[in-house]
């Protein structure tokens, strides 16, 4: 039985994610900040009888202490560990607050935490690839095209405010998603150059622009008039958000293809077709 972690599992693609998991037998871990809505999202998923299993882990990706108490106790449960979706994130319509460590909440949830998650899970990882060397362990980042919006003179998580050369049209929040989210194929590049003769496999990938609750804080002014609509006339609906990463993760092939950002088109015609 494969073991998996996904953070952000109770909502959106994490929740897609989870499910096409417990459909092919695997033992998932469902990470989320709040019990209550996490359990709400397991309760759902044994209604549907599917063969694998999931257990909820609390997961706060704001806190660095929370992450570390995180692994400890996945550590302890575990030995090994298969597949590792670091794909819980935020997206708020203005810049703060932020997180228990002092960082603007985009950077710290969507770029430190998952960095730090991985760090910390290697040890897990690295026995998975000592264990099954012809099937390597796999890390996948969930990122943005809005990667593109990410300042080119460079970032400094402690100044996300140093941010000034992007158009004007684009607001500080949306600059500051942007770069959390360039963080993130950094961080697969970075992780993948460094522990790729560990066996252990690291991508990245753009999941599409979907329907989920990712924009739930986009409710006053013109945003919070456009975004239903957009929502339902533009959006894909959020089952298709998971098909990238769950090829990342899982498909033989992925596996030698390369750490650059993948993204959904080529699926996604695929799937429309």
């Amino acid at each position: 039985m494969h073991i998996a972690v996904v953070t952000g599992g109770n909502t959106g693609i994490g929740f897609e994610t989870v499910k096409n998991l417990l459909k092919k037998n695997a033992k998932v871990y469902l990470c989320a900040r709040n019990p209550e809505r996490a359990n709400a999202a397991i309760a759902k998923l044994k209604e549907l009888h599917l063969p694998g299993t999931v257990e909820f882990l609390p997961l706060d990706l704001a806190s660095l202490s929370n992450i570390q108490s995180f692994a400890k106790t996945y550590l302890e449960k575990e030995k090994k560990l298969d597949m590792l979706f670091n794909n819980a994130g935020v997206m708020n319509p203005t810049l703060g607050p932020e997180t228990k460590d002092g960082y603007e909440l985009h950077v710290g949830t969507n770029s430190l935490g998952p960095h730090y998650l991985t760090q910390l899970l290697l040890p897990a990882l690295e026995a998975s690839a000592q264990a099954t060397p012809d099937r390597p362990p796999r890390v996948c980042f969930t990122s943005s095209l809005a990667h593109r919006q990410a300042s080119s003179k460079g970032f400094d998580p402690a100044d996300y405010m140093g941010l000034q050369d992007l158009p004007f049209y684009i607001p500080p929040a949306t600059r500051v998603y942007g770069t959390s989210k360039l963080c993130n194929i950094l961080s697969a590049k970075w992780y993948q150059r460094k522990y790729a003769e560990k066996g252990i496999v690291f991508t990245s990938c753009h999941p599409g622009v979907l329907r989920t609750e990712l924009t739930r804080g986009w409710t006053s002014g013109l945003v919070g008039t456009v975004m239903p609509i957009l929502n339902k006339l533009v959006l894909y609906p959020q089952d298709m958000g998971c098909i990238t990463q769950l090829y990342l993760n899982t498909a033989p092939e992925a596996a030698t293809k390369g750490v650059a950002l993948w993204c959904d088109e080529q699926v996604a015609k695929h799937i429309r077709a």
